[in-house]
């Protein structure tokens, strides 16, 4: 008695040289993958360990300053090309709002939730319906494809509709 599967009776079906190229460009395929991300790998935690990284991360936060301070001390006066463009040339920096600070903080306060939900809870389900918690983030995690509408109108306040979770 001999088992075949389908992928065997659909390889014994094909052409042998449509077989053999698909074969060569399948191994072929995992070879150059499997050694692109070894190169990568070894290139981040080279430029990592010799401080690259860090230091274009921190020309990046420069850069970015400069444009929201270019941004927020420039656009007024963009009426006016002369000044505009010598404001470019010489941007004052950025100085952040209330709001600018607050946002800020709530991102980093969120993403710090996150970072730590994710070590805390590696690969750990806490709720019952399989669903993963959120962190403390004022996102409801519950099924509400089936509750009933709001039908109190007397608010005049804008509300955001719910996050529906799978």
């Amino acid at each position: 008695m001999r088992f075949e599967c389908y992928a065997t009776e659909k390889i014994n079906n094909m052409n042998p040289v449509e077989a053999f190229v698909k074969a060569l460009v399948a191994k072929w395929y995992i070879i150059v993958v499997v050694a692109a991300f070894s190169v990568l790998y070894s290139t981040y935690t080279a430029l990592r360990d010799k401080g690259v990284i860090a230091k274009a991360e921190a020309m990046l936060i420069d850069a970015t300053s400069q444009i929201k301070g270019a941004a927020q001390n420039c656009m007024p006066l963009i009426t006016d090309l002369n000044q505009f463009w010598k404001c470019l040339g010489e941007p004052n920096r950025y100085a952040p709002t209330q709001e600018d600070t607050d946002l800020e903080n709530s991102l980093k306060n969120r993403m710090q939730g996150v970072l730590e939900n994710d070590s805390n809870n590696a690969g750990t389900q806490s709720n019952t319906n399989g669903i993963p918690r959120l962190p403390s983030s004022g996102i409801s995690n519950t099924n509400t494809q089936n509750a009933p509408a709001s039908t109190d109108t007397s608010s005049s306040s804008s509300t955001t509709p719910p996050i529906i979770l799978p």
